[in-house]
């Protein structure tokens, strides 16, 4: 008789530690704001799903017969539709930029020969200008 006295009475408190826990919910804050993010990708997505921004860190790699490549890392901007309207990129001491929209892009790139800007509208007409 004593054991199911006492079994009831822990019963009896869990169930009102219980309710305690569930009635009153606390926020879920961090304790501190990390000064620093590391991660090798980051991606912002819309209430879809759906990519909107991301960031990425491309490894080097080495095709057959060729030399290794650099890290390259890209920031991109996309629309409603999955295509991107602004890319920003760098490999090495290489960088780029891309602007697009619906009457057409511009590139600015840098390269181990000369930097350019191509401007294209939506018929697919050109043009470079380099220093």
């Amino acid at each position: 008789m004593k054991t199911n006295r006492l079994l009831l009475l822990l019963t009896v408190a869990n169930c009102i530690l219980l309710w305690r826990l569930v009635s009153y919910p606390r926020p879920v804050v961090a304790d501190t704001v990390p000064s620093v993010i590391r991660a090798r990708s980051l991606e912002i997505v819309d209430e879809m799903g759906h990519t909107r921004a991301e960031i990425k860190v491309f490894p080097s790699s080495t095709t057959t017969g060729q030399s290794k490549t650099s890290d390259a890392v890209q920031f991109r901007l996309i629309d409603e539709t999955g295509g991107p309207k602004v890319k920003i990129g760098a490999v090495g001491e290489n960088g780029g930029m891309y602007l697009g929209g619906g009457s057409g892009y511009v590139q600015v790139l840098t390269n181990d020969e000369k930097p350019f800007v191509r401007i294209i509208d939506r018929t697919g007409k050109d043009k470079v200008i380099q220093p």
